[in-house]
C-alpha cells in the first residue's frame, strides 16, 4: 500500500520539483536482521566533512515500526544512535 501511494503522489506531480523514492526492508520479525537493516539506513548520517562517505543526497527517512515491541526497541537505539527522529504512536 506504501509503494502504490508514493508512486501515486509522484504521478500526480502532487509535489512540485520533488519525486518520492523508497526502500522497503521487511524484518520477518528478526531483531537481529532489523538492527542490521537499521545500521544500514543510518551509515548515511555520518558526517562527510570526516571524508568517510561522499555528502549524500537529502533524504527524509521513515520507519515504520515492527509488530514485536523486542525488534522496535532494538530498532529505536540503534537509530537513536545516528540522531536519526523518531516518532511514536500511540495506535
Amino acid at each position: 500500500m506504501m509503494i502504490f501511494a508514493i508512486k501515486r503522489v509522484n504521478q500526480r506531480r502532487a509535489l512540485p520539483n520533488v519525486t518520492l523514492g523508497y526502500d522497503v526492508y521487511d524484518t520477518c520479525g528478526d531483531v537481529s536482521l532489523a538492527m542490521r537493516m537499521a545500521l544500514n539506513m543510518s551509515i548515511d548520517q555520518l558526517d562527510p566533512q570526516c571524508g568517510l562517505l561522499p555528502a549524500p543526497e537529502p533524504r527524509v527517512k521513515a520507519v515504520i515500526g515492527e509488530a514485536f515491541s523486542e525488534v522496535s526497541i532494538a530498532v529505536a537505539r540503534i537509530l537513536t544512535l545516528s540522531s536519526i527522529a523518531q516518532w511514536v504512536s500511540d495506535n
